[in-house]
């Protein structure tokens, strides 16, 4: 009996062991496509004059206007990504290259009745798309090497639990690694496939067999109460499709110096767009930060980069997306900040409008703001006449004469901002500057130069 049952529990498990899987494995197939182009008959080619198979090269030239299309067809693979060098003569800088991953049909346009994965190759960037049932724009990054030159690529699509997880390295450098979670996400099976709209190509066996690529940072999301003193907390999820585990992992923090925060959504970070959108803040370098007087007025977010135990490699740094740190929210307790050129002014932490004639103004090198409303703001009694204004509060009088720091305009009289400072029965601060929307409409009038040192100024001047 006890023999029957061990053949039974043998059966089972071999049955069990060859049922497939949705799991990634902990490391998923990498496929050298070294065999693949030994195999040529193992390829659909569209034009087969173009394409050539010798000295275990693959090449593609695409002559004329149309597009070239070919793909192995011999095997369709499902949890795998695909090792190969590569490289990219690009004829003129609008055309572009793809690479299919799990296509049902490589001879067809990617985007017509084609499900697959394309990554598309240009001269400035990579894009990660998926064609079928519902088109999706899953990612974007610079393209990280030039034209002509020889590079690595794994790129590959992998079930897991969650979604599909899709990967390319360059180089052995991960540059996108997300998931696809949506339904329309392509769980089944497919053909590699290559898309050629203006390049001489030339398919190599892979440089890296054996290397391992660095790890990445993927699922992020920052959060915060997002006043004074309180921390900025950040969530993601570790990445390697070696298997590795996290290790010291590395953090900084940035603020951004324009109105460009949906750059860092949706659209990639070069390094000269770091340098000229984003301000490293020093010191920062914990995977929590704590928000100061500098940060009130500007978003924030952080990099992370992640790096493996084992390996010891560092992946790109990953940006999260920003949390807005408001200034009206960190101007609570007593004070009146005043916007040069606008109706909008910050009362104890309430945004109020002014009226049309009230608008501060500079002239003479002041600010000139309006008198009545500044004093009753904060409970005074004010009275104006032609030549002065009587501020009154607890029996106390303060008058201010018609000069330089009393100016009539349009029947409303404007005090000079650091007149009102030198009161001493107002011992409330005033402040005079730009608000943050004030600014964002003035980004497109100046150069990063001049918008750098503006905000500088402004954060010096909003709070204490």
């Amino acid at each position: 009996m006890k023999k029957i049952l061990t053949i039974l529990a043998l059966v089972v498990s071999l049955l069990i062991c060859s049922l497939p899987s949705i799991v990634m494995a902990e490391t998923p197939l990498l496929v050298d496509i070294k065999n693949m182009i030994a195999d040529a008959d193992g390829w659909s080619i569209l034009n087969e004059g173009n394409t050539t198979f010798k000295d275990g090269i693959l090449i593609n030239d695409k002559k004329g206007d149309a597009t070239e299309l070919f793909g192995y067809t011999k095997e369709k693979y499902t949890d795998a990504i695909f090792d190969f060098d590569i490289k990219m003569d690009f004829k003129n800088e609008t055309r572009w290259n793809g690479f299919l991953v799990r296509a049902q049909n490589p001879l067809n346009m990617p985007w017509t009745e084609n499900n697959n994965y394309l990554i598309v190759i240009t001269q400035s960037q990579i894009e990660l798309q998926r064609f079928g049932f519902k088109h999706n724009f899953l990612a974007v990054t610079p393209t990280p090497f030039k034209n002509g030159e020889k590079v690595n690529i794994r790129y590959g699509a992998v079930n897991e639990e969650k979604g599909v997880h899709l990967f390319i390295a360059i180089n052995g450098k991960t540059i996108i690694d997300v998931y696809d979670t949506e339904d329309a996400a392509i769980r089944e099976g497919g053909y590699f496939g290559v898309f050629n709209n203006g390049s001489v190509l030339e398919f190599y066996p892979s440089s890296r067999v054996g290397e391992k690529d660095t790890p990445a940072v993927n699922t992020t999301s920052i959060s915060t109460n997002g006043m004074l003193g309180d921390a900025i907390n950040i969530d993601y999820a570790y990445s390697d499709i070696h298997g590795t585990t996290e290790g010291e992992t590395e953090y900084a923090w940035y603020r951004t110096l324009a109105n460009i925060d949906h750059y860092g959504k949706s659209m990639a970070f070069t390094d000269e767009a770091r340098d000229k959108y984003l301000e490293k803040i020093e010191g920062a370098n914990g995977r929590t930060y704590t928000i100061t007087s500098e940060d009130v007025g500007f978003y924030i977010k952080c990099g992370i980069k992640a790096k493996s135990k084992e390996t010891g490699l560092s992946g790109k740094e990953v940006l999260t997306d920003s949390v807005y740190i408001d200034t009206v929210e960190n101007m609570l307790g007593n004070g009146l900040f005043f916007v040069k050129g606008s109706r909008f002014v910050i009362c104890n932490g309430e945004k109020k409008e002014l009226n049309q004639n009230e608008i501060p103004f500079s002239r003479y090198g002041k600010l000139y703001v309006p008198a009545k409303f500044s004093a009753e703001a904060f409970g005074f009694s004010a009275s104006t006449s032609t030549d002065e204004v009587a501020f009154s509060k607890n029996g106390e009088e303060v008058k201010i004469s018609v000069g330089s720091s009393l100016i009539n305009e349009n029947g409303i009289m404007f005090i000079a901002l650091d007149k009102l400072t030198e009161l001493s029965t107002i011992n409330t601060k005033y402040d005079a500057t730009y608000s943050v929307g004030m600014v964002n409409e003035l980004c497109a009038h100046l150069n990063s130069v001049e918008y750098r040192e503006l905000l500088r100024n402004i954060r010096t001047e909003i709070v204490e």
